[in-house]
């Protein structure tokens, strides 16, 4: 009677076989996360970015300050890409001009939100991508804003330190 046993050559085929489907799903799963964490982001600004215009038409003028009692929670709206603080609003006095916030990312001691009292502009920050271009790119997709990069805006220190051009 004779063993049955697998040879080394068939756990070898297995093994690789395993490791191609892994490296196709890896990176299906791990982008399924980045994408959900830009919905999460966008409902967050379109729902607050409502109750923002709601105020203003009850009020006759926009709120000084997003009120964490305008939600069901009782709690601003997570921004999923500050870990830290992801519902702090920057609330600012900036003129009715002023639609952008200068720094668009997350980090350093920044709110995870921004917000100018005086247009009722308000915006997500969002993580550093790694390029002046992804960073843009992605604030946009959160924001539901369409600003062009500027060539020397420096990303290197996990910051955008110039203000972007509004552009088509």
């Amino acid at each position: 009677m004779r063993s049955r046993a697998f040879s080394l050559l068939e756990l070898v085929v297995v093994v690789v076989i395993l490791g191609v489907i892994g490296a196709i799903a890896v990176p299906r799963v791990s982008g399924f996360a980045a994408r959900s964490k830009v919905s999460a982001a966008s409902a967050s600004v379109r729902m607050i970015q409502k109750r923002i215009i709601e105020e203003e038409a009850a009020e006759g003028r926009y709120p000084s300050a997003i009120d964490p009692d305008w939600f069901s929670a009782g709690e601003i709206p997570p921004n999923p890409f500050e870990k830290t603080s992801p519902r702090s609003v920057q609330v600012v006095k900036a003129g009715a001009s002023v639609t952008e916030p200068v720094n668009k990312t997350v980090g350093s001691g920044r709110s995870a939100y921004w917000y100018n009292m005086d247009n009722g502009s308000f915006r997500a920050r969002v993580a550093a991508q790694g390029s002046t271009g992804a960073t843009v790119a992605l604030y946009n997709e959160v924001n539901g804003t369409t600003l062009t990069d500027e060539s020397d805006v420096d990303i290197t220190d996990g910051t955008l330190s110039k203000l972007f051009s509004i552009g088509g």
